[in-house]
């Protein structure tokens, strides 16, 4: 029933595709991030590191057809044992929201953890409040505000961190570089009363999580003050979070450059996507950059 197990289009512009994401742009998003790791790294460490793309649709890797610096490149699918040689720049776009989570809701001056009840009655989905918190929240429940506005909702994707720590505990050392949406712990406790859980369905968003089991997205906001944790936590200091747009501007300014002066019949192609990738309006500000290196 795993959406992600599915043989299916799932990434794409397409009518039948539920979502698009940055690498939907074509190769242009594949040598910024190039340009933005030889940038960080040098030319050397490029060149003595392995390119590893992390939870990559079927048949796409963000490497394929572009020039790399680097020494080599893998990329491991769902399913594929997690292995990272030992200099390496790790990449992911949007693995981390594709995680499951956890949903909570404040109610009678207390958070509660939902779950999901199969109903006796026409065999329906729906959700419903834990008697108990799962061990997990139990510890989260006690670094959480104790008074909020009745109803306010919480989402908080634990698995992610864990996958998280799961990459950043193997013994590599190099460029770690996380694509992907998020907000503050403050943010997610402050603007978002019904929670950030949402769907994504033939191009649409929806907020019935529990509609079409198995064949519709369902995600949610990361928090990335806890993902930033773990972080410090296995060596990879100073780390950073920057919107989409500062990270490409700061770090892949040499390839922005080329596409804005370049005179040739390609520029406006070119253009449009590089401002869509940029722009705030588009994925320039709602999509964030977690990254970070690790040195021995």
């Amino acid at each position: 029933m795993g959406y992600y197990t599915r043989r299916a289009q799932r990434v794409g512009y397409k009518v039948s595709s539920d979502f698009y994401t940055a690498a939907s742009l074509g190769s242009l998003f594949g040598r910024l991030v190039v340009d933005a790791a030889e940038e960080i790294l040098g030319a050397e460490a490029c060149a003595a590191s392995t390119f590893v793309e992390i939870g990559a649709e079927p048949n796409n890797e963000l490497l394929e057809e572009i020039e790399h610096p680097f020494a080599d490149k893998r990329v491991l699918r769902l399913g594929d044992a997690l292995k990272i040689p030992n200099r390496a720049v790790v990449f992911a776009n949007e693995l981390l929201d594709a995680q499951p989570f956890h949903r909570l809701c404040y109610k009678n001056h207390r958070w509660h953890e939902l779950g999901v009840s199969l109903t006796d009655e026409n065999d329906r989905l729906e959700e419903i409040i834990l008697p108990d918190p799962t061990p997990e929240i139990a510890e989260v429940l006690e670094q959480l505000p104790k008074s909020m506005p009745e109803g306010y909702c919480l989402d908080l994707s634990l698995p992610a961190e864990a996958l998280l720590a799961q990459i950043v505990s193997l013994p590599w050392e190099g460029l770690l570089l996380i694509f992907d949406y998020g907000k503050s712990l403050h943010e997610l406790l402050e603007s978002y009363p019904q929670g950030t859980a949402r769907t994504y369905y033939r191009q649409e968003i929806g907020n019935n999580l529990l509609e079409r089991p198995g064949e519709q997205d369902i995600t949610c906001h990361l928090c990335w003050d806890r993902l930033r944790s773990v972080l410090g936590e296995h060596r990879f200091t100073p780390h950073y979070c920057d919107p989409q747009e500062r990270f490409f501007m700061r770090h892949s300014h040499r390839m922005v450059k080329s596409i804005v002066t370049q005179k040739n019949e390609s520029f406006d192609t070119e253009r449009l996507k590089l401002l869509q990738l940029l722009s705030p309006t588009h994925m320039g500000f709602k999509f964030q950059v977690l990254w970070a290196r690790r040195q021995s």
